[in-house]
């Protein structure tokens, strides 16, 4: 008699998180009704994954590095919904320019990134926000790290792929190295960090018809260049 037996296989199936448009169905077989077809479509945009095509890559790091610049900064209203899946790393800038748009709704005004191959023209005596039209300048936000099940939450809330992409993009964490010298002086130098991480950016053709330069859209306040940083910035206000 036996004492121990032989463990058996269990096979698990694998979920398939495609969009049914991107089956090869002739592999597996099988070819859908067209009601089916219309079903699976349907489930697909109520949960919202097709907002995150990259959903295996999200779920697979316990947390994502995302550039934010709006209310999702910390102590913010978006903030606190999500403060107890996401760390603060830093405050930061963005290595690009953007044209950085506020869309007026009162309470609910909300900044547009778009990104932009214009080169700013800034002069030292002139006044930085009298023009109608968004100057491309860095931008100001925080670094947060955020977990997965986060980030695809915020996919849907951003609309990603339709609205948003999210996308990689290059920030610089201001920093500063202490160097201390044998006669007992010291040295501060820059040692700014530079890394790419996700951001949502807005999509020229969604919101290009949209932006109407005074109306209901007019450009976020740039301010000029402080200690650690050299060039004009956006940030998104508070109120």
């Amino acid at each position: 008699m036996a004492i121990f037996k032989s463990k058996q296989t269990v096979a698990v199936e694998e979920l398939d998180f495609r969009p049914p448009a991107e089956v090869n169905w002739h592999k597996l077989g099988a070819k859908p009704s067209a009601a089916w077809w219309k079903n699976a479509e349907s489930e697909w945009n109520v949960e919202g994954m097709h907002c995150t095509p990259d959903i295996s890559t999200i779920e697979d790091n316990m947390y994502n590095l995302l550039f934010v610049c709006d209310d999702l900064l910390q102590g913010r209203k978006k903030f606190i919904r999500i403060e107890n899946n996401c760390i603060l790393v830093a405050n930061c800038y963005t290595v690009n320019n953007f044209e950085f748009w506020s869309k007026d709704l009162g309470t609910e005004t909300f900044p547009i990134p778009l990104e932009t191959d214009k080169k700013p023209m800034f002069e030292d005596w002139a006044d930085l926000n009298t023009s109608r039209l968004a100057q491309p300048a860095k931008i100001k936000g925080q670094l947060l790290a955020v977990r997965g099940n986060t980030i695809i939450s915020l996919d849907k809330e951003y609309a990603n792929t339709v609205q948003y992409e999210r996308k990689k993009v290059h920030i610089h964490i201001p920093n500063r190295r202490i160097e201390y010298k044998n006669d007992g002086q010291t040295d501060i130098k820059m040692a700014d960090i530079g890394m790419w991480v996700w951001m949502y950016v807005g999509i020229q053709t969604y919101w290009s018809e949209l932006i109407d330069m005074g109306f209901r859209c007019k450009p976020v306040t740039i301010y000029r260049a402080k200690a650690m940083m050299k060039e004009p910035y956006y940030y998104f206000p508070s109120s």
